[in-house]
């Protein structure tokens, strides 16, 4: 009987076992799906700021494209252009 105990004990102990070690790496997991979590945070910011960026340029080449209303008027009311 001391011996069915025994043999109880040590398979009790080698499933603490593989459960710690199940454990260890579920919580490498977490820390790595952490890190990755951060990552894409980190990575979404730089798109946000970038497009911000690209909307601000893409704007600003615009205003220096197209003319404003007035300068339309202008253009339209004042002979430049004249054909010989």
């Amino acid at each position: 009987m001391l011996n069915e105990i025994e043999e109880v004990k040590k398979n009790r102990d080698k499933q603490l076992a593989v459960k710690d070690k199940q454990i260890e790496n579920k919580d490498i997991q977490i820390a790595q799906m952490q890190n990755l979590l951060d990552q894409q945070q980190r990575l979404a910011l730089q798109d946000k700021k970038l497009l911000e960026e690209y909307k601000a340029e893409n704007d600003s080449l615009k205003a220096l494209k197209m003319p404003t209303e007035d300068t339309k008027e202008e253009e339209v009311n004042s002979p430049t252009k004249r054909r010989s």
